[in-house]
This record gives C-alpha cells, sequence and structure tokens, in this order.
C-alpha cells in the first residue's frame, strides 16, 4: 500500500505445492496465473479494504483476466469462488475500488 509515492505497507505470500492442491491450481504454472493474481487482489481487499470504504483505491495490475473477473464479480471453475468471495465482502464491507 502507498502513501503517495511511499511504500508504507505491503503483503507477501508464499505458496506451496499443498496450497495448490487444496485450492485444484499448481503454483508456477502459467495456465493458473489468472487464478492467483485475482486471489492476491481477494487477499488485498482483505487486508485494507476497510481503508476503502469512504475512498477508492485504483488497483493496478498486469493480468487482464483477473481484472476482467473482479469487474464481473464472476468467473468460471475456480475463478467463480473467489469472484463470489470478493463480491460478498464488497457488498457487505462497502468497499471501493477501481481496476
Amino acid at each position: 500500500m502507498r502513501n503517495g509515492h511511499r511504500i508504507v505497507e505491503y503483503l507477501v505470500v508464499k505458496w506451496s505445492v499443498e496450497h495448490g492442491q487444496v485450492l485444484g491450481v499448481v503454483p508456477g504454472e502459467s495456465r493458473f496465473q489468472t487464478f492467483w493474481e485475482f486471489l492476491v487482489l481477494l487477499l488485498s481487499m482483505m487486508v485494507w479494504g476497510s481503508s476503502f470504504v469512504t475512498e477508492q483505491v485504483a488497483v493496478l495490475g498486469d493480468n487482464i483476466g483477473s481484472f476482467q473477473n473482479a469487474l464481473d464479480l464472476k468467473g468460471r471453475g475456480n475463478l467463480a469462488a473467489i469472484a463470489r468471495e470478493l463480491a460478498w465482502r464488497k457488498a457487505r464491507y462497502g468497499w471501493l475500488f477501481a481496476l
């Protein structure tokens, strides 16, 4: 998270093979890149979302698939679970974000 140009907080997650098995994906395989980036978007909002209920945050990234799922609050397969959770939490907590 930034304050102006200064980074004041960050989130680090190390995905293991066990995480991937539970989630039905494989860490490090490019075909699951959208899944991981969409999941990190959800986790980021879970960590910092309460800061963005009166002022909107701009979410930056380079994965069009994860952003499209976040915009539509939809997804297929394992992306659908993330989309549902993001939609529920966005409605429940009033998160304001733009992609």
